[in-house]
């Protein structure tokens, strides 16, 4: 369990580079076929994958954390419809800022909350 926590921080590591260098980008009005195919291939691909399949099940089984999953299991599926309005939009910039902040705050949260959270319970 321990592995998997340290690979989930080290992905979130890794998506706040990426988002600070996307957000560079943003500013000058460029970015978001970048961001879209990091979403896609890394953010969620990979990482929510390895979240929703490995870690939020064992968690999901404690009470005292299934608040926690509840809501940042919903905070995937809002990233991902907002990704997907963002694919569609024809106002894209104002709604890339909108998925790179909310990407960033859920990652801070999952960091704060959720990993040292499993860390405890699952120790």
């Amino acid at each position: 369990m321990r592995s998997l926590i340290e690979q989930l921080r080290g992905e979130h590591a890794v998506i706040l580079k990426k988002l600070d260098h996307l957000e560079h980008l943003a500013q000058r009005g460029e970015g978001i076929d970048e961001f879209l195919r990091f979403f896609d291939e890394y953010v969620a691909a990979r990482h929510y994958t390895a979240e929703e399949q490995q870690l939020l099940p064992l968690l999901r089984g404690n009470p005292h954390l299934k608040e926690i999953v509840k809501r940042l299991q919903e905070e995937h599926e809002l990233e991902r419809r907002l990704v997907e309005h963002l694919r569609h939009s024809a106002k894209p910039a104002a709604i890339l800022r909108l998925c790179m902040q909310n990407l960033r705050w859920h990652v801070i949260k999952e960091n704060a909350i959720m990993l040292n959270s499993a860390e405890a319970a699952l120790s």
